[in-house]
């Protein structure tokens, strides 16, 4: 699902909550005609930070805010690290 970076960035806040990993956030393109996927805008998770979800996601969030003025349109994909 493709999500306006405002729902995106509340995807990244409420895994923080959840104890969840943002593993990657992808940023398209929004035309006329549909949505343009971008091999330039994508994001993955900081593997020294897997232990540390909360920090890790401010990052993910910082990177959504940094791509507002050419993104308009993100996929997450959060990780749950198995017990």
């Amino acid at each position: 699902m493709k999500l306006s970076p405002d729902a995106a960035i509340s995807v990244c806040l409420k895994a923080s909550e959840l104890g969840l990993l943002v593993a990657c956030v992808e940023g398209f393109l929004v035309h006329d005609i549909g949505y343009e996927s971008r091999l330039d805008c994508i994001w993955d998770a900081k593997k020294w930070l897997r232990d540390d979800p909360a920090t890790n996601n401010s990052l993910a969030v910082e990177f959504i805010q940094s791509e507002l003025s050419v993104h308009g349109a993100f996929i997450v994909t959060l990780f749950k690290k198995s017990t």
